[in-house]
């Protein structure tokens, strides 16, 4: 991977998730560092600094945000993939995770290995179904089963 100018990927990374008094925009929990470091995630943002005007960052704010817009329209194909490795990076960072917990009242974390109370599984809601047999045909004899 190339260098890549990180001043500009810490502008776009707070210009496409501006943050509030609730969450911080990626320049406070240092995002850029972390997806130029990423073993996917690096190329990603490589591609999309590669799209950008090399005077990005010291464009005025109303003048990046319309660059952004005009990746997002005319080079998804780049733009696509750096919103999903953005979002894939700022949804799990702690400080994050912990504004979704006080916005939420729930715990950001996985369903597993705590899990969720569920009602006792009642064969009942399949027997129709279940009655019909399988509904494929069985590859080593090409007939039905």
């Amino acid at each position: 991977m190339t260098s890549i100018d990180r001043t500009s990927l810490a502008v776009l990374l707070d210009r496409m998730i501006p943050g509030d008094a609730d969450f911080p925009p990626p320049s406070r929990i240092e995002l850029a560092d972390a997806m130029v470091t990423h073993e996917r995630f690096g190329a990603m943002a490589e591609a999309m600094i590669a799209a950008l005007p090399a005077d990005f960052s010291t464009r005025p704010k109303e003048a990046q945000i319309a660059v952004v817009e005009s990746v997002e329209r005319e080079k998804a194909a780049v733009f696509d993939p750096f919103v999903v490795a953005l979002y894939s990076l700022y949804y799990v960072h702690p400080t994050v995770l912990a504004a979704v917990e006080r916005a939420s009242g729930y715990a950001a974390r996985a369903p597993q290995p705590e899990g969720y109370a569920l009602k006792r599984f009642d064969p009942a809601i399949v027997a129709v179904p279940a009655s019909r047999g399988p509904q494929y045909r069985d590859a080593g004899t090409g007939s039905s089963s």
